[in-house]
């Protein structure tokens, strides 16, 4: 789901041509066997992950962060 999610950011800076700026796009992936992936153009993209009982807030890595 990780790969999955940076190759969907990846081809949106692609196509845009660094026109990207001003926009924030993140995605959220999930596998059937319960894995995660997190990945968005800007810094500052959080979700929330419920697992194991517990809530959690969870910031993404960032295409622009990197």
């Amino acid at each position: 789901p990780q790969e999955a999610c940076e190759e969907a950011v990846a081809r949106i800076v692609e196509r845009e041509k660094g026109q990207v700026e001003k926009v924030q796009v993140g995605y959220l992936a999930l596998s059937k066997s319960g894995e995660i992936g997190a990945y968005a153009l800007h810094p500052g993209f959080d979700f929330a992950l419920y697992a194991e009982g517990e809530n959690r807030m969870l910031d993404s890595r960032s295409f622009l962060d990197e």
